[in-house]
């Protein structure tokens, strides 16, 4: 056999598997695990991580300064419960194409933007850290943009339903800032914004 032969089989051979993959489908089994999975997990962890600041949602939070824009506590939680949903529907359209093995990089993205997401929470209500915070959703808010733009070039809505979760962000953003900013001035030049 010439290394001719053993290129052109090697090349046939990574081209048959990249068919494959561009032709993968997965039974509706496996496709309904997957969707489970990719919104179960951020839900249950960005749960978790809720029950974990409540008490200081009603404790320090309570007590420190506020902007006179900023929602109402109570509209948080359904607020990250849709984005999750959101968030773990693109992640599954992506999934879709090829599975985790077709799709790693991008589906390596979700999980690392989801680290971030889910760190910000006891950075802010259980550390007190409003600086280290605001570090945080800054690069979350670039990992999501980052995420959007991997998404649509594989499944243009994946990356469409994290739009609502950019907006989000960046409006969380804005307010750790403005919460920040109150909360660091000295006593005698506080005042509401």
């Amino acid at each position: 056999m010439t290394v001719q032969s053993h290129v052109n089989g090697a090349v046939s051979q990574s081209v048959g598997a990249a068919q494959d993959l561009l032709q993968w489908h997965p039974n509706k089994s496996e496709s309904m695990k997957a969707l489970a999975a990719y919104l179960l997990i951020p839900l249950f962890l960005g749960q978790i991580v809720g029950l974990l600041s409540a008490t200081q949602i009603k404790g320090w939070y309570k007590n420190i300064r506020k902007p006179s824009w900023q929602p109402p506590a109570f509209l948080f939680g359904p607020v990250w419960s849709v984005l999750y949903i959101l968030m773990g529907v693109g992640a599954w359209q992506v999934w879709k194409h090829g599975g985790w093995a077709a799709q790693k990089d991008a589906l390596s993205l979700w999980v690392f933007q989801l680290i971030f997401n889910l760190f910000w929470n006891p950075l802010f209500f259980l550390k007190h850290d409003m600086s280290l915070a605001l570090f945080d959703i800054g690069v979350l808010w670039a990992l999501v943009i980052v995420l959007i733009g991997v998404f649509v070039k594989v499944e243009p809505l994946a990356g469409y339903l994290q739009l609502p979760y950019l907006a989000w962000v960046t409006f969380a953003s804005v307010l750790n800032y403005t919460l920040l900013k109150l909360n660091t001035q000295p006593a005698s030049t506080k005042r509401s914004a």
